[in-house]
């Protein structure tokens, strides 16, 4: 790579394209690129975004101009997704540029090419590609090629955990069961809800604050119903006498995490008569 570079480098001073600038002996050395980070952004059961952020270094005493990179993920060796980065800034004379890439992968596809290794709890991401420079400096493209291991990132499961009559006013709240499934902390900062018991569509309030959950661990969260008094007070006394309950939970959970944000569904109906109600203070 480096004899192209200096080869390229010779042809183009002869040509004029470095426009008198001086270079020892008429070489130069390619742009060294470094990975910097390779980390999760997002995580929702649709999509896997990643940040790649790069650090290019130019040791050459002239402006290199970049003309474009090309970039390629794989995960545990199964190619998920091709990208291009355009409109670069030129690389100034020893300098160093950072490059932030965006990458956005299909969380099946993450999901598939996990199970390929049964049992691990990690993914090996290889990101991998070429850095072009400008067409009319007749140089070669600046490969570049890293490995590295990351967490599984499991989406948390939600799931209706009952009726609760809260404080000495008896007000009745909905409780949820969160589980974090990942191998690192979960930290559950919204929770936008929509129920509907028999048909009947209630509030639900936000949290108070944010829920911390570490890896592994399952918390029950307590969603007070908004709506009025009296509208309240009839699904307290339907619940209380072992009416019949049908519920529709909808809604979503929005968290962070060291790994990057998460985005995770509320989906669950069922039956609570069974259920019954308990209280809490």
């Amino acid at each position: 790579m480096e004899g192209l570079w200096r080869s390229a480098a010779g042809a183009a001073l002869l040509a004029g394209v470095l426009g008198g600038c001086a270079v020892v002996g008429g070489l130069l050395s390619p742009p060294e690129i470094a990975l910097q980070s390779l980390q999760p952004t997002l995580i929702t059961p649709q999509v896997l975004e990643f940040s790649a952020r790069l650090a290019v270094t130019n040791p050459n005493p002239i402006t290199v101009p970049l003309a474009g990179l090309e970039g390629a993920v794989e995960i545990n060796g199964r190619r998920l997704l091709s990208t291009n980065l355009s409109g670069l800034s030129p690389l100034a004379s020893h300098g160093v540029q950072q490059l932030s890439v965006p990458l956005r992968l299909n969380y099946p596809e993450v999901l598939a090419a996990a199970a390929a290794l049964p049992g691990a709890r990690e993914l090996q991401v290889g990101f991998s590609g070429r850095l072009r420079v400008t067409e009319t400096w007749s140089l070669p493209p600046i490969p570049f090629s890293f490995q590295v291991k990351l967490p599984l990132p499991k989406i948390p499961e939600i799931s209706f955990s009952g009726f609760k009559l809260l404080g000495p006013e008896k007000r009745i709240g909905l409780a949820l069961k969160v589980r974090n499934r990942n191998p690192f902390p979960l930290t559950v900062n919204a929770l936008s809800s929509r129920l509907q018991v028999n048909g009947r569509p209630y509030t639900l309030l936000s949290l108070s604050g944010p829920v911390n959950l570490d890896s592994g661990a399952s918390q029950e969260i307590v969603l007070r119903l908004g709506d009025s008094l009296k509208k309240t007070t009839e699904l307290v006394k339907d619940v209380l006498l072992g009416k019949k309950i049908s519920y529709h939970l909808s809604g979503n959970l929005d968290g962070s995490t060291p790994w990057g944000k998460i985005q995770a569904p509320i989906g669950d109906r069922g039956d609570a008569s069974e259920q019954g109600v308990e209280e809490r203070p």
